[in-house]
């Protein structure tokens, strides 16, 4: 399947997805199963608005969205593995079952958004908003949390094995077991 370039995947990542996008998007529940999503490895959309945008299964990886307006974004099952998302509003965005692995979360606002299920070892979330956050299962494994906001999150069933900053400061903290 060939690679779409920025320029022709950029409109279908507004608001208004034409219903045949829509309907092409991937509902398999495990992250990156599917390339029926938009494929933009390694593209530079920083600074780009893109709330509301249709992404679920697209294959982001290693792309560039810092800066970016991503507030009630739809990522479920997408790959964002090294993704750069640091400085970026991403509140109420639906991450559910995503990889974000090894991904700059850096000062990244995700607050209200459901990351059920996502895979998030390795990745920085140093400074990161993740207050009211649904982390229901999420592998936190290896993940830099230093500085993370975690006031008011379901934080069941999440995994942190090897993780050095697992002594979160918030509201319910947080211990190693």
């Amino acid at each position: 399947m060939p690679q779409a370039q920025p320029s022709q995947i950029a409109p279908k990542m507004s608001r208004t997805l034409s219903n045949s996008a829509q309907a092409n998007a991937p509902k398999s529940p495990k992250a990156g199963a599917s390339a029926q999503g938009p494929i933009a490895q390694r593209a530079n959309f920083s600074g780009a608005l893109l709330n509301e945008a249709n992404l679920a299964g697209a294959v982001l990886t290693g792309a560039k969205l810092n800066q970016a307006n991503l507030q009630n974004i739809n990522l479920r099952n997408a790959d964002l593995s090294e993704a750069n998302l640091s400085d970026s509003t991403a509140r109420s965005g639906n991450f559910q079952g995503a990889s974000l692995r090894r991904a700059n979360l850096t000062n990244l606002d995700l607050s209200r958004a459901n990351l059920s299920g996502a895979d998030l070892r390795g990745a920085t979330l140093k400074r990161a908003n993740l207050q009211r956050a649904n982390l229901t299962g999420v592998n936190l494994s290896g993940a830099n949390l230093a500085g993370a906001d975690l006031s008011g999150a379901n934080l069941a069933g999440i995994q942190l094995q090897g993780n050095q900053n697992a002594n979160i400061q918030a509201n319910n903290r947080l211990t190693r077991q």
